[in-house]
């Protein structure tokens, strides 16, 4: 390997993520799991990834790889206890012949990415795979200075990756085009894993006791739900003969509980992003449109009249779990994207009390939900250092055999789960009850109480690594026997059978930008989501002006930060990608 300077290699280090059409919310995330951006919003195609035929193999795999060693340096995670002594580990071992040595790297990208550099800068040491969730500007840099090698030619072969060829072309196409770098080059496997229980986590909740106690039918529209919302308000609907109720609230730190963007979304699709224009030819920004403006004045006027709580916009998620849990329960409506807003759900009088209902229709007919696209982010990279990179890009390839993927996400098959048909032919799941069976052509449950995600195991490697896993057979959590009268159930139920259908038909891809797009975006982007969140809430809390001087003077400003800049380089990286 050339020896690549220290200046490179710490500027290498410090790429930041791509930011532009990343689907990214700009809410707090949690650690590595099966989220990451698709192309579109439809279903996925109802073939999964299987192993194509291979004759005479001489393993599980029909890879012989005659015991060759493997060094794979892999991005550490807590609840992995041992990466040798470890069941999927000696599972690789096993069906592909190979020694598979483990290099742990830090589990700290900022950290990683530092020792990373440090090896490459020494021209020794580098472990034949890197397996790291690494973002898509520090890839190409890696890629663009020999660091790591392109795959192409690879994924190209069929012989060589039977596992990728046999996944659905329509989840290929979003899989290339989240791996292909600005330069052409593929320098990286990727992970896709659509769990459709996280597509759409901005799910309505309205405290169902309050509209009985009101003699209130549960609200469609928003004009409905205003209309709700006064009798929340003044009505004392819990009945402790105190103006305690909080009519419309939020969070802007929890996830899926920024009720204002699931709000605006009756007026204009809104995920806190650029977006594609109906015919999916054109990037541009929701939030300098007449109808977001239409969205802002309806929030306004909701909080004008004590109907909105500002602190939706201040409380973080302490607050709004204390809120959502109090004693005597005080809110009316709110959005959500986990029922761990409320503590022991099944028993808790406050989650008791709320129904999962869909989106509002707004004024023009609008009824949109956020979507949290998925983006096959790339995971595994054969570097320079490989003695055998076709080995090693053959490893890859096996992750997206479907028992493999399984196994790296939720263990053992036979101990943690099945897809035994007699096991599962009486297991009626939330996807049977919701209406979206004919979407889950692979079906799995749980066979033990020891999920392997949420204890520490040696029993897999915590979902690090290429994966495949259709929407089609990502029941996940939810493919647990549905019980009508477990009340857990009942927003996943109305999420499934409705919010699905309530995200537009063009979502912006991630796409990969140059060197140079990247440098652009990335002097303007931070300031602008910064200016124009700002702006959201003061615009609604009534501290900026949503008169025709108040918003042609906000638009200007978003001029002069740079938006432009945004928008045309996004563009050019779309185009492409077209």
């Amino acid at each position: 390997m050339k020896k690549k300077s220290v200046a490179l290699l710490c500027c290498i280090a410090m790429m930041a993520s791509s930011l532009a059409g990343c689907g990214s919310t700009g809410e707090s995330s949690s650690e590595k799991s099966s989220s990451s951006s698709s192309v579109s919003t439809e279903s996925a195609s109802d073939s999964a990834a299987a192993t194509s035929e291979v004759q005479e193999p001489t393993t599980v795999s029909g890879v012989d790889g005659q015991g060759e060693k493997i060094v794979i340096g892999i991005q550490t995670n807590a609840f992995v206890t041992d990466y040798e002594d470890n069941l999927f580990t000696k599972k690789l071992e096993e069906e592909l012949n190979v020694d598979i040595e483990i290099y742990e790297l830090p589990s700290n990208i900022d950290e990683l990415q530092t020792k990373l550099g440090l090896m490459a800068n020494a021209g020794s040491g580098m472990p034949d795979v890197v397996i790291a969730e690494l973002s898509g500007g520090a890839v190409y840099n890696y890629g663009s200075n020999g660091i790591f090698i392109p795959l192409n030619d690879y994924l190209a072969d069929e012989s060589i990756s039977p596992n990728f060829a046999a996944i659905s072309a329509e989840d290929q196409k979003k899989m290339l085009t989240a791996m292909t770098s600005s330069d052409g080059n593929i320098y990286g496997l990727a992970s896709f894993e659509p769990e459709v229980g996280n597509l759409t986590p901005y799910t309505f909740y309205i405290n169902q006791e309050w509209l009985d106690a009101l003699d209130l039918e549960v609200p469609t529209t928003t004009d409905e739900l205003y209309d709700v919302l006064v009798h929340f308000v003044n009505d004392d609907p819990n009945g402790n003969g105190v103006k305690d109720e909080i009519g419309l609230y939020g969070c802007t730190s929890f996830y899926g509980a920024n009720t204002i963007w699931a709000i605006m979304n009756s007026f204009t699709y809104w995920n806190n992003n650029l977006a594609l224009s109906e015919d999916g030819n054109t990037v541009y920004a929701p939030f300098t449109t007449d109808e977001y403006r239409a969205g802002l004045e309806y929030m306004r006027k909701l909080n004008e009249e004590g109907l909105l709580a500002s602190s939706i916009f201040t409380d973080d998620a302490t607050q709004f779990k204390a809120n959502m849990n109090a004693e005597t329960p005080i809110v009316g409506v709110s959005t959500v994207g986990s029922t761990s807003a409320w503590t022991d759900t099944a028993n808790n009088a406050n989650y008791l009390a709320m129904s999962a209902i869909e989106p509002f229709i707004g004024p023009e007919g609008v009824q949109l939900t956020p979507y949290n696209a998925y983006n096959a982010g790339m995971e595994y990279f054969v570097t320079s250092a490989a003695k055998n990179p076709e080995l090693c890009y053959r490893l890859g390839d096996y992750f997206y055999d479907y028992e493999i993927s399984m196994w790296a996400r939720y263990g053992e098959k036979g101990y943690n789960w099945t897809d035994d048909e007699a096991v599962l032919a009486d297991v009626e799941t939330i996807f049977t009850v919701s209406g979206q069976a004919d979407k889950v052509t692979v079906g799995y449950c749980y066979l033990t109480n020891d999920d392997p995600w949420v204890t520490e195991s040696n029993v897999f490697w915590h979902n690090y690594g290429p994966r495949y896993a259709p929407a089609s057979s990502s029941a996940a959590a939810l493919n647990k026997e549905f019980n009508a009268d477990d009340p857990t159930l009942k927003g996943a139920k109305v999420k499934l059978g409705s919010y699905l259908n309530m995200v537009p038909e063009k979502v912006l891809p991630v796409v990969q930008q140059t060197a140079e797009e990247q440098e652009a975006i990335s002097m303007v982007v931070g300031d602008l989501y910064t200016f124009f969140n700002a702006c959201m809430a003061e615009f609604i809390t009534g501290q900026r002006s949503l008169d025709d001087a108040g918003w042609e003077s906000y638009l200007e400003e978003l001029e002069a930060y740079g938006l432009s800049v945004w928008i045309e380089n996004v563009q050019a990286a779309y185009d492409r990608v077209k």
